[in-house]
């Protein structure tokens, strides 16, 4: 598996607003992710404080998939 490039990084931080840590702290938390697709869901929304409206999540989910090489589940 690729580790998330610190370009991949850059524009996802200016993307979704989040720090930079942030992102390379989820790349690591979607990469070794065991559980559904919707419990990945919520625990970014909780963790970032994404209101289910916003439907940030899953294109943000996505984006760190393809940032790091893996495919959608």
């Amino acid at each position: 598996m690729q580790p998330i490039s610190q370009r991949d990084v850059s524009i996802l931080a200016s993307a979704y607003e989040l720090r930079q840590r942030d992102i390379e702290d989820d790349a690591l938390l979607v990469r070794g992710w065991g559980g559904s697709e919707s419990e990945l869901r919520r625990s970014l929304e909780q963790r970032h404080r994404w209101s289910v409206a916003s439907e940030y999540s899953p294109f943000y989910v996505a984006a760190l998939r393809k940032a790091l090489g893996l495919t959608a589940l």
